[in-house]
């Protein structure tokens, strides 16, 4: 992962204490025209070490990711633990890079993935965003490659859903109540009293994003507040520096705003939003904000006021798409039909909740130790069934993690 090779991201995750079981990959070299897996290999580790017997009889295996870039406040947890996860589970990880966003880039890099002869593939939301599922779900076919997708819902009755659920090697996909993510940001508005907001959003026709708009107008109704105006250009809802300008446009524009709420993206926005909100003067009491998807500043901007409540801490959906396909890879599947799992969010409302996310996660990025993902192959605790993990998919939250840390 570039997170990995760059000297700087180095320092950041080392002083973050990213993950008790590290990782390192290494870029063995790609061009515009042929992507190049990345090779991840594994450091010896006491957390390994004591997951070393309990998986001596599992099955080994490799499972190709998509890098994910930069670090950042959502996609560097969970790339940690999913790496966790997979070295827990007997299995071994190789990135490859998308050249482009688009569907040609994904299908590419899929492609990539299983020349590497990877066993599965564990994907984002690229198949959704592009709109090539249905190309995904055959060269995986094909191929005899397990996949699974995470931040991707797939709805019966749309093609899409068509495309995977008839696949034998369709293992699931993983998402989250994003009508209720947006609810929760522009409630939390309503009851500051805000009548007049903006809204930083995806684009049109994106499901997650038609989601959250769902949410954003139940709370609008409830609370008798306006919508202003939206930013949907991802050409600026995904930089500090678009932030920065989207919030510029909503206050010369619109001197009523009193809310904004960024319904995803915040990794990327969030800082340049506040930066401006500060900059032109605007305190505490002017603007109220809420936000999607976990910022590395969250604390300090719940603790100055800035930001009044934020939801995330979606990391563990890939997590739960290694540990089926690794138990299907065993012979000992959960399901013999492609699960549709719909995971939890975790909403911070104060800097004292920030800072047990902080400390019980961010700092050396796990939410479930070696030993519990371990626990999580029959082969390893016949014990472990449907069942089971259904609940620690019910289970998970702040509270459950500090209770199990």
């Amino acid at each position: 992962m570039k997170k990995l090779i760059s000297a700087a991201l180095v320092v950041t995750m080392l002083a973050g204490s990213l993950v008790g079981c590290s990782k390192s990959a290494e870029n063995t070299g790609s061009s515009a025209a042929s992507e190049v897996a990345i090779e991840a290999t594994s450091e010896s580790t006491d957390s390994e070490a004591a997951t070393k017997e309990a998986t001596k009889e599992a099955v080994a295996w490799k499972v190709g990711l998509i890098d994910p870039g930069p670090y950042n406040a959502t996609s560097g947890p969970l790339f940690a633990q999913l790496e966790l996860t997979i070295n827990a589970l007997n299995g071994t990880f190789t990135y490859v890079t998308m050249e482009s966003n688009s569907a040609e880039a994904t299908i590419n890099a899929v492609k990539n993935l299983i020349a590497a002869d990877v066993d599965a593939i564990i994907l984002s939301n690229q198949a959704l965003k592009y709109g090539c599922m249905a190309e995904v779900a055959d060269l995986c076919e094909e191929s005899e490659v397990y996949w699974s997708m995470f931040w991707t819902k797939i709805v019966e009755g749309e093609p899409n859903y068509e495309a995977c659920m008839n696949k034998k090697y369709f293992v699931s996909t993983t998402f989250e109540d994003d009508v209720e993510s947006a609810y929760f940001c522009t409630s939390t508005l309503g009851k500051l009293g805000v009548k007049n907001i903006c809204e930083i959003g995806f684009p049109s026709g994106n499901t997650t994003g038609d989601m959250r708009d769902a949410g954003i107008n139940k709370a609008l109704d409830e609370f008798g507040m306006k919508l202003l105006a939206a930013e949907r250009d991802e050409t600026v809802t995904r930089s500090a520096e678009g932030g920065a300008i989207a919030g510029s446009r909503f206050l010369s524009s619109y001197p009523e705003m009193d809310g904004i709420v960024v319904a995803g993206m915040s990794q990327y926005v969030l800082s340049g939003l506040v930066e401006t909100l500060k900059s032109q003067k605007k305190g505490i009491d002017d603007i109220q904000v809420a936000a999607i998807d976990f910022h590395e500043f969250q604390k300090e901007y719940l603790e100055e006021g800035y930001l009044d409540a934020i939801i995330g801490g979606h990391i563990e959906g890939p997590t739960y798409s290694a540990i089926l396909i690794a138990n299907r890879i065993n012979g000992t599947s959960l399901s013999e039909e492609p699960m549709l799992i719909q995971d939890n969010f975790i909403k911070l409302s104060s800097k004292e909740e920030a800072e047990r996310w902080d400390e019980y996660v961010a700092e050396d990025g796990y939410i479930y130790s070696p030993e519990e993902i371990a626990n999580c192959l029959v082969v390893n605790n016949p014990d472990f069934n449907l069942e089971v993990f259904q609940k620690m998919i019910d289970d998970y939250s702040l509270e459950d993690i500090v209770a199990r840390r």
